[in-house]
């Protein structure tokens, strides 16, 4: 329950990002209020039937609690016990708002718990008078006396209880909280006269029968706990130790490279976790500049361009609303791959070498040369593999050593003449790519001379997320050195600035201060870094004529067509009478003639322009060309229509009316044309005339400036301008956004967040967001929260694959679905489940045919479908559900070699588990459409081949006809040959066959004819033809025979006993007898070619006693080997 007060007449916080999707209820909330006054503050309780967001803040000693659902409740014990704090409430904006006068400054703090929100209002100065304490302390309840002490290194606190008690210390970022298991009242007052360094905001309460002290400390600094008999004791241990180079100790001057996880102000929401959200604007991205606007306003920043004066309504001269933050860092971060900062050498070439250095954490840099050495510093200790380092870096790192140093790492290189790096970040990983180029910061930090702080003149260098101050003795030179590493990439100092005390040197990133004397310091905060010294640096004074000039440039008015005062109704009363006063300009339209008719026209379409109208604005303008075609070429009307369609997001015929001539003069013309380009999407091209122009959005209604400057934001971010957009952002913050607005808002927040490396905060960005009601943002803060821990290996791909599918239909039709559908497709490979990720590409290519990034998707998808069937990562699947997945995408099966060759690999697997018809489809395919020549030929003796063994002659014929070729080599025609002949027999079509053979003397032929001649009876013609296969297979007479020689022995016998050639039958037994006698078919032999029997054989009664040539030796037997092996493409 505790934040960082800012102690200035206007406070103001942003909260309730977490919000509910739905609508709010019409009827008001009976809700409970409850006041307490405390030691210190006020305490107001709302205690409501469900959770509601809500929006905190106090303006000109205004107390405004703006809830999203109206509240009923007994007003009338109000102001009660805080009448020392508060006066009479009144409720307005239809019962959500409820405001309470403040009788004095208070800082405002608050806190959810369940269904109840507390505000609180913090003395600054002094506590409350006793009488507002209308619950003292009773007298039973112990009294325990603090005691402090402050040595060097750190600072004591000394609770001294009377007795022994039960406590535990817990901490959480720089908060401390000490439990003790007593209630006691803690006596702070020695304390408060007492400080010690290091803590801060010391507060103490009872809860129930425990006391609580809490307070709070340095990000860096350690605590130390013990108890000695009844007391117990604290130190808060010193962040700098005994080193006085680098001084620095108070928490209000602290500065850590962590600070932007320090949330100052905090998000409200009532249940849920959305309680732990944080702001949008965290303070280590934004000045916390508390000083306040005047009634008429001039913002002055140059992340805004030049000035321009604006009117703040009603708002008092005393206070008003903290205007956006001064003075930020001109940090831009650089994530992508670095620009090219020189053209190529004469030869054409110029070679990038890459050195990685791997954090797993944030870390921040300083890259310099001094004295030839290259340095690389970061604020982080870590011991490097350098001989790795030199083999990443090739020849471009002549030498490399790690040198050490009290805090931090320090890399000294020596790089190749010319050398010098380019920066940028891969996550946690710093990435210096070394080319020949010049060796300069992108983004130049100017160092400014301030001359009347309150520690004496000083140097300070603005910079968001300047890292811890490191002091070094540069031992190669004898001099000591102040290092400043920092987050953001490629700001740096680009010329030596000398002054009498200290030198800034150049370094393409961070700072190096150079001392000249003995006291000087150099302390870090979250605005930049300050370099003074005790005894007062010598600051030389300005040069009066260069200020004015320089002022007169900032001041410079900004050439608009349409003048502030034109907003000033829309601006001052928003939706609150916004019917109302429509249809008075209505009247006034009905009531006039002529051209005071045109000119009521005018005022409303602006009306409606400024309320965010657009399709009304366009049926207005409308009207008014009708009466005055003229009017059309005038800046006015242009804008107001090309503006209009902007509104409504008709982008190329809001391009038409915007780039008209009569815009070119006019910077407001020129903002438009900027804005309208971001919205199709050009962030980048836009955001250097956004830059420019962009201020000309503070004068418009918040009804289309908050829309606006969130797409300037946008564009900032894009661009890597860190503090353009955070002076959007909090400039949006600060006006009151409404729950969907804050929603877009922490959106565009976690993206900055992400830009300069505060990935955690990034990702409590989002979160808020994706528990907002505005559905884009909800969806966007979702994928780039699982994009983010995604890449930082927070969440496993599954888990992200679970997430995305929850928000795949929650916002469909524009590039938020189409960046979910394509991350989620290539998840789905990640996976391995590419059924899945091809149909989502497939959705996503169907879906955005027109759009410029089809053609990529198409890419990934034939990539995917390439990687399944030609490097085999199909064949983890089974092949039932790879040829499945096949059919369903074949259309990208990629054309010539490479889709002809993984055709016949997934034919391959089909084939070898018997899905004999699924390859013959795929193999058909090839034949008739995808192939000419030889490989036509080739892949159709294949097709046969896969008939025949699923005993489909008639097709297995067709098959070779079909794919019958002019110049095929002999062995394929043979092949061919054989096949055709195989599927003619197998019809019964033994002439054909026959035929087909007729002039092929090969074996397999014969084996052809013998089995056609066996089945015909024609025994003369089997066993001429079994006589020269016996000689085929290298029978020899009076030679041993091996099984298969003997078993076209035996059916030759068989031939020539049924053909009664007894001379043939003689003489095979003279070549054959005695080996025979030595087979397993010896008695079959016997039987068949004895003298007896010649003439004599039954065929019926010999089949049963050998087994013939076409069963033994078949055609397809080595065929049907190959196809079970899954190589049938190797038949041929």
């Amino acid at each position: 329950m505790t934040c960082n007060l800012k102690k200035s007449t206007t406070v103001s916080l942003l909260v309730a990002l977490g919000l509910f999707v739905g609508t709010a209820p019409t009827l008001a909330d009976q809700v409970v209020i409850e006041e307490t006054p405390k030691d210190g503050f006020a305490r107001i309780k709302f205690i409501w039937p469900s959770p509601v967001p809500f929006i905190a803040k106090i303006v000109d000693r205004q107390l405004k609690v703006s809830f999203a659902r109206p509240i009923d409740s007994n007003f009338e014990s109000l102001p009660g016990k805080l009448i020392d704090y508060i006066g009479r409430p009144q409720l307005s904006n239809g019962g959500t708002t409820l405001t309470l006068p403040t009788k004095n400054d208070y800082g405002l703090n608050f806190n959810s718990r369940g269904r109840v929100v507390t505000i609180d209002l913090v003395d600054l100065k002094s506590p409350p008078s006793p009488r507002s304490r209308t619950v003292p302390i009773a007298k039973s309840i112990e009294k325990v006396e603090i005691r402090t002490g402050q040595h060097s290194d750190y600072g004591r606190l000394v609770f001294d209880w009377k007795k022994k008690v039960p406590y535990t210390l817990l901490r959480r970022g720089n908060r401390a909280t000490l439990k003790f298991g007593r209630a006691a009242n803690i006596n702070v007052s020695n304390f408060k006269k007492h400080p010690i360094n290091n803590v801060d905001s010391f507060h103490s309460e009872i809860q129930g029968d425990k006391t609580i002290v809490k307070f709070k400390l340095p990000i860096k600094s350690r605590l130390r706990d013990f108890s000695s008999g009844s007391k117990v004791v604290v130190d808060i241990l010193s962040v700098r130790g005994k080193d006085n180079t680098v001084v620095g100790s108070k928490i209000s001057t602290l500065s850590q490279p962590q600070a932007s996880k320090e949330v100052v102000e905090r998000v409200g929401f009532v249940g849920g976790q959305s309680a732990k959200r944080p702001l949008l604007i965290s303070p280590s991205i934004r000045n916390q500049a508390n000083t306040p606007l005047p009634k008429t306003s001039s913002l002055i920043n140059a992340g805004l361009g030049v000035s321009t004066t604006f009117k703040l309504g009603k708002t008092s001269t005393k206070s008003g609303r903290p205007h956006i933050s001064l003075g930020i860092s001109r940090a831009k971060a650089q994530t992508a791959a670095p620009k090219v900062l020189s053209p190529a050498g004469p030869d054409g070439g110029n070679e990038i070498v890459t050195v990685r250095l791997g954090w797993d954490e944030p870390v921040a840099a300083a890259v310099f040369r001094r004295a030839g050495a290259l340095w690389i510093v970061f604020d982080k200790a870590k011991r490097f593999d350098v001989e790795k380092i030199k083999e990443q870096a090739k020849k471009a790192v002549l030498s490399l050593d790690q040198v050490s140093a009290p805090r931090g790492t320090f890399l000294r290189l020596s790089t190749s003449p010319g050398m010098n790096p380019s920066i940028r970040r891969d996550g946690y990983a710093w990435v210096l790519d070394f080319k020949k180029q010049p060796m300069a910061a992108q983004t130049p930090i100017e160092a400014k001379l301030q001359r009347t702080s309150a520690s004496g003149p000083r140097i300070f260098l603005p910079m968001v997320q300047a890292g811890e101050a490191l002091p070094f003795h540069d031992a190669s030179i004898g001099d000591n050195l102040v290092i400043v590493p920092i987050i953001p990439l490629s700001n740096g100092i680009n010329k030596r600035h000398s002054y009498p005390e200290v030198q800034l040197l150049p370094t393409l990133q961070g700072f190096v201060i150079q001392p000249r004397i003995d006291d000087v310091i150099v302390r870090s905060t979250s605005k930049g870094v300050q370099i003074y010294s005790a005894s007062k640096l010598s600051l030389s004074p300005p040069d009066p004529k260069a200020e004015a000039k320089s002022r007169i440039r900032t001041l410079s008015a900004m050439k608009r067509i349409f003048k502030s005062d034109v907003w000033r109704l829309a601006r001052l009363e928003g939706m609150k009478e916004f019917n109302q006063t429509r249809q008075e300009m209505m009247a006034q339209i009905a009531n006039s003639r002529g051209n005071a008719k045109q000119n009521a026209r005018i005022v409303l379409a602006q009306y409606l322009f400024g309320q965010n109208f657009g399709y009304e604005t366009l049926g207005v303008l409308r009207r008014i060309r009708n009466a005055n075609p003229s009017i059309e070429s005038s800046a006015g009307f242009r804008l107001l229509r090309g503006g209009s369609k902007f509104l409504i997001r008709r982008y190329e015929e809001a391009d038409k009316d915007l780039g008209h001539p009569s815009l070119n003069e006019s910077d407001e013309g020129q903002f438009w044309r900027a804005i309208n380009q971001a919205g199709r999407g050009a962030l980048v091209a836009a955001s250097g005339a956004l830059k420019a122009t962009g201020k000309i959005i503070l004068s418009y209604p918040k009804r289309i400036k908050i829309p606006l400057g969130l797409l300037i934001a946008e564009a900032a971010v894009r661009a890597g301008d860190v503090e353009f957009a955070t002076n959007y952002l909090q400039m949006i913050s600060e006006d009151e956004p409404t729950p969907k607005e804050v929603d877009q808002l922490a959106l565009v927040e976690g993206k900055l967040q992400q830009l300069v490396g505060e990935f955690d905060a990034a990702v409590e960005a989002w979160g808020s967001a994706a528990e907002g009601e505005h559905r884009p943002s909800v969806v966007q803060a979702i994928f780039r929260k699982v994009d983010l821990d995604l890449s930082r290996k927070v969440i496993k791909t599954k888990e992200a694959i679970e997430e995305l599918e929850r928000i795949r239909f929650s916002w469909r039709g524009d590039d938020i679905e189409l960046k979910i559908l394509r991350k989620l497709g290539r998840l789905y490979f990640e996976v391995e489940d590419y059924s899945n990720g091809l149909r989502t590409l497939r959705s996503a290519a169907s879906h955005f045919g027109a759009h410029p990034d089809a053609p990529k998707i198409a890419e990934e998808m034939s990539g995917a479908f390439v990687d399944l069937y030609l490097k085999d990562v199909a064949d983890s699947m089974s092949a039932v559900k790879a040829i499945a997945l096949f059919e369903e995408f074949k259309e990208l099966t990629p054309a010539g070699e490479q889709g002809n060759v993984m055709i016949q690999k997934l034919a391959d697997r089909l084939a070898q588990v018997d899905l004999l018809e699924k390859a013959a489809k795929l193999l058909t395919l090839q034949v008739e459409f995808r192939l000419q020549g030889e490989e036509k030929a080739r892949v159709g003796a294949r097709l046969a081949t896969i008939r025949l063994l699923n005993k489909q002659p008639g097709l297995a014929a067709d098959a070779i006809t079909n794919s019958d070729e002019k110049d095929i080599p002999p062995f394929l025609e043979s092949q061919r040959r054989l096949l055709l002949a195989r599927s003619y027999i197998d019809q019964g079509l033994e002439n054909k066959a026959l035929g087909v053979l007729d002039a092929d003397n090969s074996r397999y032929a014969d084996l052809l004819r013998t089995e056609v001649y066996w089945k015909a009876q024609a025994w003369p013609q089997a066993s001429r033809a079994l006589q020269r296969l016996i000689k085929a297979i290298g029978a020899q007479p009076n030679q041993k025979l091996n099984e298969r020689q003997a078993l076209f022995v035996v059916n030759q016998a068989v031939a020539m006993a049924l053909e009664g050639n007894e001379r043939g039958t003689a003489k095979l037994v003279r070549d054959f007898g005695a080996a025979m006698g030595k087979t397993s078919f010896k008695d079959a032999f016997r039987l068949i070619a004895s003298p007896d029997a010649t003439g004599l054989v039954d065929f019926r009664s010999v089949a049963d006693k050998v087994t013939t040539v076409s069963n033994f030796d078949k055609f397809m037997a080595s065929y049907e080997k190959n196809s079970k092996d899954g190589k049938l493409s190797k038949i041929n």
